[in-house]
């Protein structure tokens, strides 16, 4: 009888033990989908880096987190980069990965492959760079695309070529921003932006190439445009010879041609005379210039400048129209570098492009009129030519209003003798410059002495067996 509790006992006590394995196990089953529920409800995303170089800004959480309509970048970059392009890919796809994973619904983006990646970069206008690759101790260029597409309704924005990763997400952030507030700001448009050609009859009998068609291009490029734009831009042409209109080359920057009297190929005289060429693009109270020119070749024949990328151009000046951000003046003439020039990407080109990001540039020609009253900076970026009195009249009244000028200033000029300095002794040739600033910024404290700046940190030249610290070449670190 012992033996049966005994035996009744343990049948129980291993009852017990197994309910209760099984009951641990269908435990951890619960804990486990709970945990994945919650996961997928409640995500975090941690960057460990010491300086958060995957987190976005809270500036561009809030920006990709409230879109209102759909918003998608397409990645265009090719197999097999060299290893410092292969850096900039990773980075970029990491950072893509926070913009969605704290964009909302309207946002995506897409990784192009590569059998489709030369067909899609021609259709976006994404232009392929050259890459240096180093093979069996040569160095190869290769035609490669490190390029990126975003696009937003119906506008697009791209970037060429991106070769580092040096604000990137300011790149990205700053480009979905102006996307987003010039929808707004199209959609809230009363009048159309015009985009208006000035055309004096007596410009259209010279003997220019493409003249005859210009027109046509133009109002292609405007339609074009439109499909972007909620067809909100119109074109117009204004003769204004018949129109009355004066003045335009100090109201606007358009060009007055001038010319003698001449035969054309076919034999018919031109009468000496001038007569205004150019164009303009206007709305939401503002006027921009869109470079259009006359200009002799080699050969002897004139063409028309300006249309290379015209549809961009227009898409860029609806920006500037449209665009909230603050308005800074820039001086042009006097030796000042030009802003507009891309050739240059290490001068005033890439300092204009950086500041367009977050301001609008206005072009200033203190020689021809005022300092614009709605201005509160102006640029004066490394003048080399005197400033008349009135025009340092008109820099000293914009101070005396409590506004702010940024003068960055060349003490000397220097010009290569021959092109290039020789280094057995032929030294760059070094001038002053006198603007006639010199005198005003004295006047408000502060003195520009003729001094030049030399650094000891500097770039190693070989010479044959030596290393020389020439030329003198600060290198910022």
């Amino acid at each position: 009888m012992k033996k049966k509790l005994v035996k009744i006992r343990q049948y129980a006590m291993n009852a017990m033990n197994m309910d209760s394995r099984n009951f641990q196990f269908l435990l951890n089953i619960v804990l486990i989908i709970v945990i994945n529920i919650a996961a997928a409800a409640f995500s975090v995303r941690l960057d460990l880096t010491a300086n958060g170089t995957y987190s976005l800004s809270d500036r561009s959480v809030d920006i990709v987190s409230g879109l209102h309509e759909k918003l998608k970048i397409k990645v265009f970059f090719s197999k097999d980069l060299p290893p410092e392009h292969v850096m900039v890919y990773r980075y970029l796809k990491d950072i893509l990965e926070q913009y969605d994973f704290y964009g909302n619904r309207n946002f995506s983006y897409e990784i192009i492959d590569e059998d489709k990646l030369e067909a899609q970069a021609r259709d976006y206008g994404i232009n392929p760079v050259q890459s240096r690759e180093l093979s069996s101790d040569q160095v190869k260029l290769r035609s490669v695309y490190m390029g990126v597409v975003i696009q937003h309704a119906d506008l697009i924005e791209k970037i060429d070529a991106l070769a580092s990763t040096v604000g990137l997400e300011y790149e990205i952030t700053s480009r979905i921003e102006k996307m987003t507030g010039k929808i707004d700001r199209l959609l809230k448009l009363d009048k159309p932006l015009m985009v208006t050609l000035f055309l004096d009859e007596k410009v259209r009998e010279l003997p220019i190439e493409g003249i005859g068609k210009l027109q046509e291009i133009i109002s292609n490029a405007v339609t074009r445009c439109n499909l972007r734009n909620y067809n909100k831009i119109k074109f117009r042409i204004i003769d204004p010879s018949k129109d009355g209109s004066r003045n335009l080359d100090s109201l606007y920057g358009i060009s007055k041609l001038k010319w003698p009297a001449l035969k054309t190929r076919s034999g018919k005289m031109i009468t000496a005379g001038e007569g205004f060429f150019g164009m303009t693009m206007e709305g939401n109270s503002r006027i921009v210039r869109l470079n259009l020119d006359v200009v002799p070749t080699i050969m002897g024949t004139n063409v028309i400048t300006g249309l290379q990328n015209l549809e961009e151009k227009i898409n860029a000046g609806a920006g500037d129209l449209l665009s909230t951000s603050p308005r800074i003046g820039y001086v042009t003439g006097h030796g000042i570098p030009d802003t507009n020039d891309k050739k240059n990407a290490d001068g005033a080109g890439l300092f204009g492009e950086i500041l367009s990001d977050i301001y609008q540039l206005e072009q200033v020609d203190l020689k021809t009129s005022d300092i614009p009253s709605d201005l509160k900076i102006l640029i004066i970026n490394g003048p080399t030519e005197t400033f008349t009195d009135s025009e340092k009249y008109r820099i000293d009244q914009f101070l005396m209003e409590g506004k702010s000028v940024l003068y960055f200033v060349n003490s000397f000029l220097e010009m290569n003798q021959g092109g290039q300095a020789n280094f057995m002794g032929n030294q760059p040739l070094i001038l002053p410059v006198n603007t006639g600033l010199e005198e005003m910024a004295a006047h408000y404290g502060i003195r520009i002495n003729k001094n030049v700046v030399l650094d000891r940190n500097c770039s190693k030249v070989s010479l044959g067996q030596m290393i020389s610290d020439y030329p003198i070449m600060p290198v910022i670190e």
